[in-house]
């Protein structure tokens, strides 16, 4: 008989059904009626970020003490005093520093306190002159199979020889001033965007190609080619991007840049176009958004204007083109309980999946220098996004403007000027049920008879909006059809 046959036969004796026969008697294994006890060991985490893909910020040099700490559990979710934590880290990129001479460089064997938690505190991140960059390591119980808790340690070098925490003051613009001729303010809209942007925009007298310089000391933490963008830290609560350019190919994240020196060249080919300034300060926090965790850091916009040398300062305000007081511009129109500010189509965002999703977007980073909060988050929220706004030039008059998702089912995009006679969406609440507007392009400045199109809007609630484009004919008595997209702030 072959091993093969005697097999089959064996299991038939054991298992009804098996390689044929069906009048078998079902054969079972004898019943222990002891439990096993199994001396079940789990790890937690302890530390104050919700999320382990988000890497912790520590200075270069710096040791990692009360940040790769865990605890060790029973199966009760009791700390497990005594018990062996082995500590790695990732063998790629470069080395951390183990300052214990006598341990391995990449591993560390913690034993847990009394309350179970086990710390690894030996390490540095390396003393590097121009990197930013992530160190991982991870931690699992010593000789067992538990899953493993991963870290993530972001060094960032001490910019204190920039100037630290001091106040920031810009002593040049980042293109020659004589070539300045105009300056737009924050709040101005793109094309296809639909959030009011958080740049100053620095028209130019000629077309070029024109050098772009770095405005102060600082070292680069981030390089977007697609957008032509450079950011830089240049105090440690101060960065700033300056878009609309080609880069050079010599830079990279992590480079020291000094006041002055060459980053790219712009190329002015529109009347329009220009050098994009965004400056980030960590000291400022706009709140008037209704919901302002959704805007990352776009929270910490600030004219940038405000950081220019005296001398300089006032030449430049009085390039601003905007017909108000408030020459810095505006970001944030929301307010609560009223039709002014951004909308989000409501079956598209989430701020628990936004925030996921700058997370996701930090930690993905090719340059890994970027924290969720560092994230400006409009290429999520803009397509999907509503705005009721004012013109950042002439803030008089109100804009409308849709992003390029919501206009796939709203059937209207870009931005719109409403007719005069139209209410003032700070005006607006759920009392004045259904509100029209009616919809021009924005360089008519008659904006009266016959409109393109017109805008349904009604609040139905302080955070919910209901809204619909319909055609001029008939709109005075249109009603919501099923075509109508519920937005929520």
């Amino acid at each position: 008989m072959s091993l093969s046959r005697a097999g089959c036969l064996l299991l038939t004796v054991l298992v009804t059904g098996a390689c044929g026969g069906t009048d078998i008697p079902k054969v079972t294994a004898p019943t222990n009626d002891t439990p096993a006890t199994v001396n079940r060991r789990t790890l937690q985490r302890v530390d104050d970020v919700a999320t382990s893909v988000q890497p912790l910020d520590a200075w270069m040099g710096t040791t990692l003490n009360d940040v790769l700490r865990v605890r060790v559990l029973d199966a009760n979710g009791h700390g497990v005093s005594g018990a062996a934590v082995r500590f790695a880290r990732a063998r790629d990129g470069a080395r951390m520093d183990v300052t214990n001479s006598t341990r391995d460089d990449t591993t560390i064997v913690v034993t847990s306190d009394a309350s179970g938690v086990a710390t690894a505190g030996a390490w540095m991140l390396p003393l590097r002159d121009t990197v930013a960059v992530v160190y991982r390591a991870s931690a699992h119980l010593a000789g067992s199979e538990s899953s493993t808790i991963h870290f993530a340690a972001r060094a960032w070098r001490d910019l204190s020889q920039f100037g630290g925490s001091s106040a920031l003051v810009l002593d040049r613009l980042p293109v020659a001033r004589s070539l300045v001729w105009a300056i737009l303010p924050l709040g101005t809209f793109g094309t296809d965007d639909a959030l009011p942007s958080a740049d100053a925009l620095l028209l130019l007298r000629t077309a070029g190609p024109h050098v772009i310089h770095a405005v102060a000391d600082g070292m680069i933490t981030e390089i977007d080619t697609a957008a032509g963008a450079v950011t830089m830290r240049l105090r440690d609560h101060v960065r700033i991007r300056i878009a609309g350019f080609s880069p050079r190919t010599t830079l990279w994240v992590g480079r020291v840049m000094n006041a002055g020196d060459s980053m790219g060249t712009v190329d002015a080919s529109r009347a329009r176009d220009g050098v994009a300034v965004r400056v980030l300060d960590a000291t400022t926090h706009r709140t008037r958004w209704v919901n302002p965790e959704r805007y990352g850091a776009r929270r910490n916009a600030t004219f940038f204007v405000r950081y220019l040398a005296d001398s300089l300062r006032s030449q430049m305000f009085g390039l601003v083109r905007r017909a108000a007081p408030d020459l810095d511009g505006r970001i944030d129109y929301d307010r609560g309980g009223r039709l002014v500010g951004s909308w989000f189509a409501a079956t598209a965002v989430a701020s628990t999946n936004l925030a996921l999703s700058a997370a996701t977007r930090a930690s993905t980073s090719p340059y890994a220098a970027l924290r969720a909060a560092d994230v400006d988050p409009s290429a999520s929220l803009a397509p999907v996004a509503l705005t009721f706004a004012y013109d950042a030039e002439r803030p008089g008059q109100v804009r409308i403007a849709v992003g390029s998702a919501l206009a796939v089912v709203l059937g209207l995009r870009g931005v719109r000027a409403v007719a005069w006679e139209d209410p003032d969406p700070a005006d607006v609440d759920a009392t004045r049920g259904v509100v029209r507007y009616h919809l021009y392009d924005t360089d008519d400045e008659v904006r009266m008879g016959r409109a393109d199109r017109v805008l349904l809007v009604q609040l139905v609630a302080s955070d919910t909006l209901r809204a619909e484009v319909v055609a001029v004919t008939g709109s005075e008595t249109a009603v919501f059809s099923s075509r109508v997209v519920t937005l929520i702030r």
